[in-house]
């Protein structure tokens, strides 16, 4: 069983269907998680609650969540539901039979897994993250903000991306940063701007046009959970915006953003919300800087938006 155990954050998962973006291990305990997936018939769930639902910014349910006692539903329409029991730690996937098993992984790897760890109390952030010495610099933002960009951009000029995606922050201080798994996510257009075009890719989902790319694992890990030395929140609210601008975020605006950009599962569990909360609040009140930086949506500045970060962290 050794063989199909693998590691993504700090936690190891045993899986029934070959999970490449992830780190095999060698663990000798049984693994943290169980995956089992089916495209069977799918299971009853009338007696589940349903108690959340994400949207895409045209209206449309990306995500559901649903409970049942100690069981969780995460459906997404027309594509899979994944069942969780946290007493037994198991995941359970039931996806439509056109869907395949790139975007069961996706789903798996860059939703489930982060809201799971998410609603046992561990900070993981809707980020991109780079390192460099030892330091990490995160890049926190919703979907399409350019977190893979920018942290790719950062990657091939001097520093070692950790994740594009989503990162673990260790509660306690120096805030490791721990990342989910190496791949980069990106549409062709950014993929030619931050990689050129020769780098092997691989379809992320069959509801996505984005391209996955593989680094290399050895770079990746050579030093492992760096520190967090800064975040920088992305911010795409003014849309004709024509220079670059850093501003250091005061303490209020960097818990509404921790809180914003966490990966939760159960809006309703206090107790769980209360502990998650209360990390959220300390590490807003930690000597790390959070950042909001604005910028215009074009390739050639990048590396001009490199040269502003790095000032804005030697100040």
């Amino acid at each position: 069983m050794s063989v199909n155990i693998y590691r993504v954050f700090n936690t190891t998962i045993y899986s029934a269907i070959p999970l490449p973006e992830l780190e095999l291990t060698n663990a000798k305990e049984p693994a943290e998680i169980t995956f089992l997936a089916s495209n069977q018939i799918f299971p009853e769930t009338s007696e589940f609650q349903w108690s959340q639902h994400w949207r895409l910014p045209d209206g449309r349910i990306l995500l559901s969540c649903a409970k049942l006692d100690n069981l969780f539903l995460l459906r997404f329409p027309e594509i899979a539901d994944f069942h969780i029991n946290f007493e037994t730690k198991v995941i359970q996937c039931h996806s439509h039979e056109s869907v395949d098993d790139n975007t069961v992984r996706h789903l798996l790897l860059d939703q489930v897994i982060p809201r799971y760890l998410g609603h046992t109390g561990s900070i993981i952030l809707h980020a991109g993250a780079v390192q460099k010495q030892g330091n990490c610099i995160a890049f926190l933002g919703g979907s399409g903000f350019g977190k893979s960009t920018l942290a790719s951009f950062f990657h091939n000029h001097g520093y070692t991306l950790l994740t594009d995606d989503c990162i673990m922050i260790d509660s306690k201080k120096p805030y490791a940063c721990i990342p989910s798994y190496t791949g980069v996510r990106m549409f062709d257009d950014s993929i030619y701007a931050t990689f050129g075009n020769n780098f092997h890719t691989s379809s992320v989902a069959s509801y996505s046009y984005k391209k996955r790319i593989e680094l290399d694992r050895k770079t990746i890990y050579s030093e492992k959970n760096p520190c967090l030395a800064a975040i920088f929140l992305l911010d795409k609210s003014d849309s004709q915006c024509e220079t670059i601008k850093i501003q250091r975020l005061n303490g209020m605006q960097k818990i509404i953003e921790l809180v914003k950009h966490s990966f939760i599962m159960d809006v309703s569990n206090q107790s769980t919300n209360s502990i998650l909360f209360n990390k959220q609040a300390a590490m807003a009140n930690s000597k790390i800087p959070f950042f909001k930086l604005t910028y215009p949506n074009a390739y050639d500045l990048l590396p001009q938006v490199l040269g502003e970060v790095e000032s804005a962290l030697n100040t």
